[in-house]
């Protein structure tokens, strides 16, 4: 059988968390631990909005991939961030609390189309039936994406804009950067400061 959209958008989600890893790293040592959280939530963000204002699959899936960059850069950089700033008696429990955290992100996730059927408690008749909208198989096709009016999964999706825009001001407004990044940092700058001294020492050496 040929994949759901649905399979696909989850595995092209996976695809761009497969490039934000590797990408995490890299921005993480260049520029810091904190402007690397900043840009994987900002990807999260701008992605969960655009996917959540798609007119077209083809969107849909680019805004998809860009979340999946975003959570690929932000699973690298958030325990690298924590073991470095966290005291060392605390660090296990903060790191322990990643797992349980994404799995009740997905409860949250997977209950919240029961809560958005209060404000939509019937759904239009589906072979002369009325269907509650938390049971109604609503799936993600081009034509769902396309039809303005197909607004559960595009409310479903706004509500994920809210996690990264929290963490967003956090980092912007209360997180130090990492002290074992600006000593890397510091040090690294040393050493390139006494290499470009040092084919003088060596020719004095050698005279």
């Amino acid at each position: 059988a040929e994949p759901s959209v649905q399979q696909t958008m989850l595995g092209v989600t996976m695809l761009g968390a497969v490039v934000g890893s590797p990408l995490s790293g890299l921005v993480a040592e260049r520029s810091g631990r904190v402007p690397a959280t900043i840009l994987g939530e900002t990807l999260s963000l701008l992605g969960t909005l655009a996917g959540a204002l798609a007119a077209s699959l083809a969107f849909f899936t680019a805004a998809r991939f860009c979340v999946g960059v975003g959570i690929g850069i932000c699973t690298m950089c958030k325990p690298l961030y924590v073991s470095e700033t966290v005291p060392v008696e605390r660090r296990g429990t903060i790191l322990a609390l990643f797992a349980p955290a994404i799995a009740v992100g997905i409860l949250l996730a997977q209950s919240w189309p029961v809560a958005l059927s209060v404000f939509s408690p019937e759904k239009p008749p589906l072979d002369g039936e009325v269907i509650p909208s938390y049971q109604y198989d609503e799936d993600l096709t081009p034509d769902a994406v396309a039809d303005g009016s197909s607004w559960m999964w595009r409310a479903q999706l706004l509500t994920g804009v809210v996690p990264p825009a929290i963490i967003l001001a956090v980092a912007f407004l209360i997180m130090p950067e990492s002290q074992a990044w600006k000593d890397t940092q510091a040090t690294l700058a040393n050493k390139r400061e006494r290499g470009a001294s040092a084919p003088d020492a060596v020719s004095y050496t050698h005279l």
